[in-house]
C-alpha cells in the first residue's frame, strides 16, 4: 500500500526534473515491503520505469504545444494521431508477444470485463478531449497545474477511501515531489505572464 501511494506521488512529478524523481524514488524504496533483496530489486525497477514515465509525460505536453503552434491542428486531429499510434504500438506488442489472442479470449469469456473496458475507453477518450483542448488553449503550464492538483487529490483519496498508508519517509518524498512541482510550475507561470505583459506593453 505504501509503495502504491509513493507511486502515485511519483506519477505526479511530470515536468519536475531529476530532483522530484529522486524524491519519489526515496519514497518508494523506503516502503516497508521493500526490506528484502528481491523486493528492493523490484522497487528499483519500478523507480526506473517511473523515471521513464516522468520524462515521457513531461515531454509529451510540451511537444503537443509545439505541434499546435507549428501546424495549427485542432484537438481532434491531435487526439486521432496520438491514439492511432498508441493503438498501432499496442497491437504490435500484443501480436509480438502472442498475448492478443489471450486478451480477446478473456474478453469474450468475461462480458462484464468487456463492459468495464468499454466504459474506461469512453471516459478516457472524453478526458483526452479536455486535455488536448486545455493544452491548445492555455498551454502546457496551466495543464501541469491542473494535473498536479488532480494527483494531490487522487493521493489523498487513495489513502482515505482505500485505507492506503504511507510511511514517514514516503510522506517526506511525496511532500518534496509536490513542493518542487508547484514551485517550478509557479515560476514558469509567472515568467509566462511577465512575457505576455511585456509583449502587450510593446504593442
Amino acid at each position: 500500500a505504501a509503495t502504491a501511494g509513493a507511486a502515485a506521488a511519483a506519477a505526479a512529478a511530470a515536468s519536475t526534473g531529476a530532483g522530484a524523481a529522486q524524491a519519489a524514488a526515496a519514497a518508494s524504496v523506503a516502503a516497508p515491503e521493500a526490506a528484502t533483496g528481491a523486493a528492493l530489486g523490484d522497487s528499483a525497477l519500478g523507480v526506473l520505469i517511473l523515471g521513464v514515465y516522468v520524462f515521457c509525460d513531461s515531454f509529451t505536453s510540451q511537444w503537443q504545444d509545439r505541434v499546435y503552434k507549428t501546424y495549427h491542428v485542432d484537438q481532434y486531429a491531435m487526439m486521432f494521431g496520438v491514439n492511432f499510434w498508441s493503438l498501432a504500438f499496442t497491437a504490435c506488442s500484443l501480436l509480438w508477444t502472442g498475448e492478443m489472442a489471450v486478451a480477446v479470449r478473456f474478453l469474450v469469456e468475461n462480458p462484464p470485463a468487456l463492459i468495464n473496458v468499454l466504459t474506461l475507453s469512453v471516459t478516457s477518450a472524453t478526458g483526452q478531449l479536455f486535455i488536448f483542448y486545455t493544452i491548445k488553449q492555455f498551454g502546457p503550464i496551466v495543464f501541469t497545474i491542473m494535473m498536479t492538483t488532480r494527483q494531490v487529490f487522487s493521493l489523498a483519496l487513495s489513502c482515505l477511501v482505500f485505507g492506503h498508508t504511507i510511511g514517514p519517509t514516503a510522506v517526506a518524498g511525496t511532500a518534496v515531489v509536490f513542493g518542487v512541482l508547484f514551485y517550478r510550475t509557479k515560476r514558469k507561470y509567472d515568467a509566462f505572464r511577465g512575457l505576455s505583459a511585456g509583449v502587450a506593453a510593446r504593442n
